[in-house]
């Protein structure tokens, strides 16, 4: 078992390097371009073979990516998340986080892996929290000299129980009598060991990230060795979602041609790549529909929108689209 997770999840590293995922959807201009990314990456070898880990593991297992920024120990974080259900499914999703972070002032990126067992923490069925009633995500990290990792939890308040504290300590001991340096593989299975007792305290995935990032802690600190911690109340809206469980799940909901936006910032909640529309001064999602014959337009601005060439209008005294009938 250990060689075929190790194996998949190398595969998929080798042909989709984590950071050239994060960059394809960090390009995406739009909802659904993005839609379209996530539909092509769902039939790819790499994706097809973890597909097969998740359902021989009976776990759903995540690969996330994400960018977050904190000021004054408020962090937000954005991110993605490919996911593999242990029926086959297959999701990505876009991540939001705000919460605490022990950094003053810093920033910093990540990508990892999580894992969660249908029969003990739910599996698929925890995925798309709502922002609603969201998920409390938390990290434990080191990250010295710009690199370093992070242990990742997802807890659902409500399935909180008490009186776990032997079973925990139980567990993290089993998990940690593996000796020596350990493949992905054997990092997944001990994942997959310490988190069954953790369901009790509502734990509905637990995972590892590498993370590179500065602060000002970090540069004033010098040799202190200060740990990476963070709280946050997190969700999740999802791109794509193929089989079981899916119709329940929060889609992303992407704007409709002709909504102002601003590019670089809610233009990326357009269904279609954003461009300037004449008619409203502004960007919005979509192309413009052209302007009909007899539309008054400027020429060199938006005399640009005409379906047909602009002319000079002598019954209106002014340029607009396409020619002038003929006066009888």
């Amino acid at each position: 078992m250990n060689k075929q997770i190790a194996a998949a999840y190398e595969l998929f590293n080798e042909q989709m390097p984590m950071e050239t995922v994060g960059d394809l959807f960090d390009r995406a201009s739009s909802v659904g371009e993005k839609k379209r990314i996530a539909y092509i990456m769902s039939i790819l070898p790499p994706s097809l073979a973890l597909s097969c880990v998740a359902e021989s593991l009976d776990s759903t297992i995540s690969l996330e990516f994400s960018f977050d920024m904190t000021i004054l120990f408020f962090n937000a974080d954005f991110g993605l998340n490919i996911i593999f259900g242990e029926e086959g499914q297959f999701a990505v999703s876009q991540t939001t986080g705000y919460g605490f972070d022990l950094g003053l002032l810093g920033v910093g990126v990540a990508a990892g892996v999580s894992l969660s067992q249908r029969t003990v923490h739910g599996g698929f069925d925890t995925i798309g929290a709502d922002f609603r009633d969201p998920d409390v995500c938390f990290s434990l990290g080191y990250t010295p000299y710009v690199v370093g990792g992070a242990l990742t939890f997802a807890i659902t308040p409500s399935a909180v129980q008490n009186n776990v504290e032997d079973k925990i300590a139980n567990a993290v001991t089993n998990a940690l009598k593996s000796k020596g340096a350990m493949e992905t593989g054997e990092v997944l299975e001990m994942m997959s060991t310490v988190l069954n007792p953790f369901a009790a305290l509502g734990v509905t995935s637990m995972g590892f990230e590498f993370t590179a990032g500065v602060g000002v802690l970090d540069l004033i600190g010098g040799k202190l060795v200060l740990p990476d911690i963070s709280i946050h109340a997190c969700s999740e809206e999802l791109l794509v979602c193929f089989g079981n469980g899916c119709d329940e799940k929060m889609m992303v909901e992407s704007w409709n041609d002709g909504s102002l936006c601003g590019l670089g910032t809610t233009c990326d909640k357009c269904e279609n790549e954003a461009t300037y529309w004449y008619s409203k001064a502004m960007t919005a999602c979509g192309n413009e529909p052209k302007w009909n014959d007899g539309a008054i337009c400027a020429r060199g601005t938006t005399c640009n929108a005409c379906k047909n060439t602009a002319t000079y209008w002598y019954s209106k005294a002014f340029t607009a689209c396409g020619s002038e009938p003929k006066w009888n």
